[in-house]
């Protein structure tokens, strides 16, 4: 028994259980699909549903490349400091 806590240590459980160690382990992507209930796309073309028309996907692409690149100058910048 620990003095400190009064807890009898050789009857705790160990720290590390099944969830814990998961956490750690990979899963493949077939484990991962199955695991989120994902079903293979039947009609691409009916995905194109999904992308607002007015949207231009290389514009989306263009910002998000810009933001991400402006993030990284001001994380340098203020390492700098």
């Amino acid at each position: 028994m620990s003095e400190e806590t009064g807890v009898d240590v050789a009857k705790a459980e160990p720290i590390h259980s099944d969830r814990a160690d998961s956490f750690w382990s990979s899963l493949s992507l077939t484990e991962l699909a199955e695991a989120q209930g994902a079903v293979p796309v039947e009609d691409p073309e009916g995905m194109s549903g999904l992308w607002p028309a007015d949207d231009n996907p290389d514009d989306v692409l263009a910002h998000v490349l810009t933001e991400r690149a402006a993030r990284r100058r001001a994380a340098r910048s203020s390492l700098d400091r």
